[in-house]
């Protein structure tokens, strides 16, 4: 899987995770969700439908 990635001697057409900023991109992402919630990183969720969670109880709030 790492050939996916940027590799400056690849000479497959760029994509967009082959592009060289791409790792900053998810990082500085998962730096503006951790910033949400107070910690150093964190990561969205989302879904297009109904889910059922019934752990609720183990949920914190931020």
């Amino acid at each position: 899987f790492g050939s996916q990635f940027f590799d400056p001697k690849n000479k497959e057409p760029e994509t967009f995770i082959s592009k060289q900023d791409f790792m900053e991109f998810i990082e500085s992402r998962a730096k503006v969700y951790g910033f949400r919630i107070g910690k150093s990183y964190g990561e969205a969720f989302f879904t297009e439908e109904h889910i059922e969670l019934d752990l609720v109880h183990r949920l914190k709030h931020h």
